[in-house]
């Protein structure tokens, strides 16, 4: 594996919040926060860490540099969710945010306990970045909603 994958530990994982620029914000709907984020799916959202949610930061292997990027994703019955990327804004347009996602749909034994055969991601129709890195990884458009106002991307191994 390319890269090292912790647990993402609230208030002492300040640098996240950082990452936060006006762009990560449009691409997330994270305007509240990384750590309210979490927060918020560990207590409201029906996710208990480390059964069926990880929140992970990842930093290259090579250097053990101080992480770029964190990554919230679920599992439920045989099917990954893919919740939220983020990486940090001088990291990003260098396919980082794509192999990160590569690697843990090919190594989520070693990450998190769990072999991934399916996933699946929504994202904003507004953020053709997002969208690109994900159809990169291997994630193809499934569908759109009615609404108009998500895609509905799927991988399958």
């Amino acid at each position: 594996m390319r890269y090292i994958w912790q647990d993402y530990i609230p208030g002492s994982m300040d640098y996240v919040e950082e990452w936060l620029d006006e762009e990560a914000v449009h691409a997330t709907g994270l305007a509240k926060g990384w750590r309210e984020f979490d927060a918020y799916r560990k207590t409201e959202g029906g996710c208990a860490a480390g059964e069926n949610y990880w929140c992970k930061v990842i930093s290259l292997k090579e250097d053990n540099s101080r992480p770029f990027a964190a990554i919230a994703f679920g599992m439920w019955e045989d099917r990954a969710t893919v919740m939220k990327v983020l990486v940090a804004p001088k990291e990003r347009g260098h396919g980082k945010g794509t192999a990160l996602l590569r690697e843990l749909l090919e190594n989520g034994p070693e990450i998190f306990g769990h072999e991934i055969r399916r996933a699946e991601a929504v994202i904003s129709p507004h953020t053709p970045v997002p969208q690109a890195v994900f159809q990169k990884a291997g994630f193809l458009l499934d569908h759109v909603r009615q609404e108009g106002d998500a895609l509905h991307y799927t991988y399958q191994k």
